[in-house]
């Protein structure tokens, strides 16, 4: 019986040794990624405006590339629309000769000319519906090239990046509306710290995870969006509500589970580290230098770009390879 004591509080220290390295490896893993998402923010912040402006002369060049297909595209679109509606138009006044037709005496000259005008009329719209079926058959056929060609493609992929990146400036925009004070923010962070600490997923028992999980993500929204507030509000929650690994039941199996969660972590701080962004941050000594150095660079990208549109579109080419 003392053994099996002796042996179950050494099995609780280590697990209790490992608990604090996980943990210290969990923080390790955070501050970095938090580096890295101040950094990228910023950078998006100071040079949005012309990182968008670059997105959309990329934009503009691209679908000058693929404009002959894509004109033909929106003719034919645009063909079938109007062919669409004309159909609608002339179904709709069919529809009403014909309840028209029902009022009248067959005997009369007005019923007479009611029927030669819907027979006239049903011609058109049989001749209407044939139009508008080879004019869609032709738009699928387009649709098709359209797929497999290249500069269409890559007239797509510019255009949706610029639409994505437009998007995520305009939020990045929005949370820096929302900016703290050094204090404030000092506070956040360690609120944060406190509370993930106390319910974080890596650190919860298999019966609690799901719930665990739940409420760090929601500790994430509130510090994502700097509501210093709500945080606090969670953070007494969890208090109340101590999720944390306390019972030193199957302690050998959660002794297990940390070293596994440990060579994890281990691994993705390693993936961090050799990271091209998180390389460049380290190396940098003052980001709004660098963040200026950029923007030179990136005026100088926009107005090759401008010549190179404006190239196209003077000379109307498809085709710069000989700019």
């Amino acid at each position: 019986m003392e053994d099996k004591l002796v042996k179950s509080s050494s099995q609780k220290d280590r697990f209790d040794f490992l608990t604090k390295e996980l943990e210290q490896l969990i923080g390790k893993r955070d501050k970095y990624n938090e580096l890295i998402d101040e950094f990228n923010f910023l950078y998006n912040l100071e040079l949005g405006d012309i990182l968008g402006k670059i997105l959309t002369v990329e934009e503009k060049i691209a679908r000058k590339l693929a404009s002959k297909l894509l004109i033909k595209i929106d003719k034919v679109e645009e063909n079938y629309n109007n062919l669409q509606n004309e159909y609608e138009e002339l179904t709709f006044q069919l529809k009403n000769l014909k309840a028209k037709l029902k009022e009248l005496d067959e005997n009369t000259q007005e019923y007479k000319d009611i029927v030669i005008e819907i027979k006239e009329l049903q011609t058109i719209i049989t001749n209407t519906l044939i139009k508008l079926n080879k004019v869609k058959q032709e738009f699928f056929e387009l649709k098709e090239v359209y797929l497999n060609d290249e500069d269409c493609q890559a007239y797509v992929e510019i255009k949706m990046a610029r639409e994505e990146f437009e998007k995520r400036f305009e939020d990045i925009k929005k949370i820096d509306e929302k900016q703290l004070s050094k204090e404030m923010k000092k506070e956040l962070k360690e609120i944060y710290r406190k509370a993930s600490k106390l319910c974080h997923p890596d650190l919860i028992d298999a019966d609690k995870k799901e719930e665990a999980t739940k409420i760090f993500q929601q500790l994430n929204e509130a510090y994502n969006d700097k509501d210093i507030n709500r945080l606090k509000e969670l953070y007494e929650s969890i208090k109340n509500n101590y999720y944390f690994i306390e019972d030193t039941q199957e302690i050998e199996l959660k002794i297990e589970n940390v070293v596994t969660m440990i060579d994890i972590l281990k691994d993705t701080i390693e993936d961090i580290e050799n990271d091209e962004i998180f390389i460049l941050i380290q190396n940098l000594d003052d980001w709004d230098s660098y963040f200026q150095k950029t923007k030179v660079n990136l005026e100088r990208e926009l107005r090759d770009l401008a010549d190179k549109l404006a190239f196209c579109l003077t000379n109307n080419t498809d085709n710069l390879d000989s700019k």
